[in-house]
């Protein structure tokens, strides 16, 4: 993986954590339209998502 693509990765990540940290209960809880995730859903997801790709990625460096 290129240093260019994990600098991307790590800014990306940074800028998502900035945003969310600002947001308010209201807003981040607030209904979203059928089909759509609220912000409060987004925040989850990308947490849990984050863990995985993470326990991937250390998977992956074991094999080597």
């Amino acid at each position: 993986m290129s240093n260019e693509i994990i600098k991307s990765y790590i800014d990306s990540g940074e800028k998502f954590v900035a945003v969310a940290e600002v947001a308010n209960d209201a807003a981040m809880n607030k209904s979203a339209p059928a089909g759509e995730w609220n912000g409060a859903f987004v925040v989850h997801h990308m947490g849990d998502f984050e863990l995985h790709f993470s326990h991937r990625v250390l998977k992956y460096r074991d094999w080597e």
